[in-house]
C-alpha cells in the first residue's frame, strides 16, 4: 500500500535566479616512449563563480542575494598505453575530479564553508579485437572520494562529513556480425562502501544505499547509412540497496526489487543530412517499487519514467 499526496502542481511563492560563471582550461601530451608504450599526461584546470537572487514570486533581487566564493582546482590524469600484440591494448590510468557542491539547490552560492567533493581514481584494463567481427575488454578500478557532503541534523546545514570508496569491475563485448550491425553486451560490478562518516561512526565499512551492485547492459543496433534503422536496449540492476541503517531499530537493512527497463528506437535516414526517429522510452512500463516501509508498514515510492514516446527530425548542416 502507497501513502503520500501524490503528484501536484502548488502555487509558485518564491523565484530564484542563478549565475553561474566557469572558466576550465585543458591540456594533454602524449609520447611515445618506446614502439609499443605510449604515456599520457594530461590536466585540467577549472575556475567556478557565481551569484544567487531569490524573493517572492516573480522578483529577485537584494533581499536574497548571495555570491559564492571562487573556487579553482586542478585535476591532472595520467595513463599508460601498451601494445604487446598488434590486436590487444593493455592500459593504466590515474585520474582525479570533483563534484561542486549544492549547486543544483543553491548551498554552492550560500554556504561557503562547504569544500569540492574531490574524487581520485585508479583504471587496469585491456581491450583486444582478435577478429573483425569481435571486440571485448575488461577493467577493474578503485575510486575514492573525500569531503562528501551531507547535512548535519542538529544545525540543518551542509557540511563535509564524510569518505566512500568505490571498487569494481567492468566488461564488455562486441559483436559485428554482418555490416551495419551492432550488438554489445555489458556488465558491471559495483562495490561501494562509507569509508568514513562524521555524523554516524556505525556506518563506516557499510554499503552506500542507492547503488546497484551488479548492472547489466545489451543493446543490438543496426545504423546504416541511409534507409531504415533502429536499436534496443536492456539495462537490468541487481542487488539494489535502499537502505543500509543499523540506528534503525525497524528495517535498518532494506532491499529494492531488482528492475530492468528496455528502450527503442525506429529511424529513416533520408541521406546524410536528414533523419527521423521514434524513440520509444521503458517500452514495457516497468515501475518497480523501490519505497522503504514506514513504521506502519506502508511504503514510500518516488516517481520513475513511464513509457514515454518521442519523434524527433534531425538536419546536419
Amino acid at each position: 500500500m502507497a501513502w503520500g499526496t501524490g503528484d501536484h502542481h502548488v502555487k509558485q511563492l518564491e523565484e530564484t535566479e542563478y549565475t553561474l560563471k566557469t572558466v576550465s582550461l585543458f591540456g594533454e601530451v602524449n609520447y611515445q616512449l618506446i614502439s609499443n608504450l605510449r604515456l599520457r599526461l594530461g590536466g585540467r584546470y577549472d575556475r567556478l563563480w557565481g551569484d544567487m537572487d531569490f524573493g517572492p514570486n516573480h522578483t529577485t533581487g537584494p533581499q536574497g542575494h548571495f555570491s559564492s566564493k571562487k573556487i579553482g582546482i586542478f585535476s591532472p590524469k595520467v595513463g599508460l598505453l601498451f601494445t604487446p600484440l598488434d590486436k590487444l591494448d593493455i592500459y593504466a590510468n590515474y585520474g582525479e575530479g570533483f563534484n561542486v557542491p549544492g549547486l543544483m539547490d543553491g548551498q554552492f552560492f550560500s554556504e561557503h564553508q562547504l569544500k569540492m567533493t574531490k574524487r581520485k581514481q585508479y583504471e587496469l584494463g585491456f581491450r583486444s579485437s582478435p577478429y573483425t567481427w569481435m571486440e571485448f575488454g575488461s577493467v577493474i578500478y578503485l575510486a575514492n572520494t573525500k569531503n562528501d557532503i551531507q547535512q548535519n541534523l542538529t544545525t540543518k546545514r551542509m557540511e563535509n562529513a564524510g569518505q566512500t570508496r568505490r571498487r569494481g569491475v567492468e566488461t564488455y563485448v562486441k559483436f559485428f556480425p554482418v555490416q551495419h550491425l551492432t550488438i554489445s553486451a555489458d556488465y558491471a560490478y559495483q562495490d561501494v562502501k562509507y569509508k568514513k562518516n562524521i555524523q554516524h561512526p556505525t556506518w563506516e565499512g557499510r554499503r552506500l544505499p542507492q547503488v546497484a551492485r551488479h548492472i547489466v547492459n545489451a543493446e543490438i543496433a543496426y545504423i546504416p547509412p541511409e534507409g531504415w534503422g533502429g536499436r534496443a536496449t536492456l539495462n537490468y540492476n541487481f542487488d539494489y540497496l535502499l537502505q543500509e541503517n543499523p540506528e534503525r531499530a525497524l528495517h535498518p537493512h532494506y532491499k529494492g526489487h531488482d528492475f530492468g527497463t528496455v528502450d527503442a528506437q525506429v529511424n529513416y535516414r533520408f541521406n546524410d543530412k536528414y533523419k527521423i526517429s521514434l524513440d520509444v522510452l521503458n517500452v514495457f512500463n516497468d515501475r518497480p517499487k523501490q519505497g522503504v516501509p514506514n513504521a506502519q508498514g506502508y511504503f514510500n515510492y518516488w516517481p520513475s519514467n513511464p513509457t514515454t514516446a518521442y519523434l524527433t527530425l534531425e538536419v546536419s548542416f
